[in-house]
């Protein structure tokens, strides 16, 4: 993941930067995106960006 945010777009205001990230499938993506935790906002595909946000909302019920 470092190559490919070191190969996206310029830093945008506030530091991010938008990188495109080749994945084999949501399970893998989904544990590699969520040990980012807020540094990272998952933009496409919407079924992984939605099981990213269903994992959040459990852990933010559990944490409370």
């Amino acid at each position: 993941m470092v190559d490919a945010a070191e190969a996206g777009e310029e830093e945008r205001p506030g530091g991010w930067r938008r990188v495109l990230i080749p994945i084999e499938n949501f399970t893998h993506a989904e544990g590699e995106i969520l040990r980012l935790r807020a540094r990272v906002e998952v933009l496409s595909p919407p079924g992984l960006r939605e099981q990213i946000a269903t994992t959040a909302r459990a852990s933010a019920a559990l944490y409370g």
